[in-house]
């Protein structure tokens, strides 16, 4: 296990230098080497006003890469973008990912820096524009994702009432939910003139 995850971690370097020297040669960004952990392997690019960073590591062992603008989408409190906020681009509709190279390590590097280069263009050129239009996306995605945990605890919360017959409590808490079902309605329906007996 140990040489072989060396040896993927410096197939992984190889294959970034070689797919990603577009972002040296053609953006001017400047390239260095990390390897924060054991078999962690990083490779970081950076403009004066952009990061792209290319990770390879446990738990996943799978090229993972992200960027986004230094001082904005790199201080505390702010997120990276990922290959899936490329794809959701509207220039990016048609782009598919490589099928041919399988799951080998270098045709997935070769993916991610094709990918970044055919959708992340305006990301690259430092638009910004397309990265207010990722943020504003990732930032519904999360609001989406809280709102359905919240529900989630409420309807636990709801059955829980519900099975030890504190009906009042059912009604109450129903009252924190916007988008009711029809079995929603029942219950309250059913909840009220019980709490009102009771």
């Amino acid at each position: 296990m140990q040489s072989s995850a060396q040896d993927k971690s410096a197939e992984f370097e190889a294959a970034v230098i070689g797919s990603f020297k577009f972002l040296e040669s053609d953006h001017g960004f400047l390239r260095r080497l990390s390897q924060p952990q054991k078999y962690t392997r990083l490779v970081v690019y950076e403009s004066a006003k952009l990061y792209v960073v290319l990770s390879y590591g446990p738990p996943a062992y799978e090229p993972e890469m992200s960027f986004g603008r230094r001082g904005i989408d790199d201080v505390s409190g702010a997120y990276s973008f990922h290959p899936g906020d490329l794809v959701e681009l509207d220039c990016c509709r048609n782009w598919t990912w490589n099928k041919n190279g399988g799951n080998a390590l270098g045709s997935w590097v070769a993916d991610l820096a094709r990918l970044l280069a055919d959708c992340g263009a305006q990301c690259l050129a430092g638009n910004p524009w397309i990265f207010s239009q990722m943020k504003a996306r990732r930032d519904r995605l999360i609001a989406d994702w809280k709102h359905e945990e919240k529900l989630k605890g409420v309807r636990s919360q709801i059955d829980s009432a519900w099975k030890s017959k504190d009906y009042a409590q059912v009604v109450r808490l129903y009252d924190s939910i916007d988008d009711l079902s029809d079995l929603d309605k029942k219950r309250i329906a059913f909840a009220s003139a019980r709490a009102e007996l009771g």
